[in-house]
């Protein structure tokens, strides 16, 4: 009988520690969970307030419609000089929004090289979001671009809602907005330009 207790109070001790390393570990997991919601939510917050503020910003323009007088601009190219929608009074462009770091971007930036060397009546400019001009210049090089690659910040983003890329907008000959849209391949360049123009 002493072995049986023996044995019942080993098991009960080998049980008592495993439980309770359970209990230290789910308390150490829930540590870290509640340590993850607590920065999730903190995120979230930052995440209403940015976006608040982008929409504040919109609500404050009037939306980019067709007919509407295009926001001026003076943006450095690759080069490192000043390009102004003035600069192109009295022709028609093409502002094609990316990013460097956007790798989905790269089909509609070629397809605007595609569009530039079939047509010279648009004249297109790359939009190029935090990216300086050094950066700009070795991307132009790399891909051949035909155009001019432009750095921006946020505020070309507010003042053209382009809140998403790749974004294209075309401005005609009389610096009005005539669409804007998010495209992505030669034909649908070709298809707005043919049917909104």
């Amino acid at each position: 009988m002493k072995t049986d207790d023996k044995i019942s109070d080993s098991i009960l001790l080998i049980l008592q520690v495993i439980v309770g390393s359970c209990v230290v570990f789910l308390a150490f997991r829930a540590s870290g969970i509640l340590s993850q919601a607590s920065e999730l939510h903190t995120n979230l917050e930052s995440t209403v307030v940015v976006t608040s503020e982008i929409k504040k910003d919109r609500d404050a323009n009037a939306p980019l419609t067709k007919g509407m007088e295009a926001p001026e601009f003076s943006l450095l190219n690759e080069n490192g000089d000043t390009v102004n929608l003035q600069d192109y009074k009295g022709k028609k462009v093409l502002l094609q929004f990316s990013s460097l770091s956007c790798e989905s971007c790269l089909p509609a930036v070629m397809a605007a090289k595609e569009l530039q060397e079939k047509r010279d009546d648009v004249n297109i400019l790359l939009v190029q979001y935090v990216s300086p001009p050094d950066d700009n210049a070795l991307f132009k090089k790399d891909l051949g671009l035909p155009f001019p690659v432009l750095s921006a910040e946020e505020e070309m983003a507010k003042k053209y809602q382009a809140y998403y890329i790749p974004f294209s907008i075309l401005i005609d000959e009389g610096g009005k907005i005539e669409w804007s849209q998010r495209i992505e391949s030669l034909k649908g360049f070709e298809l707005f330009l043919r049917d909104k123009s």
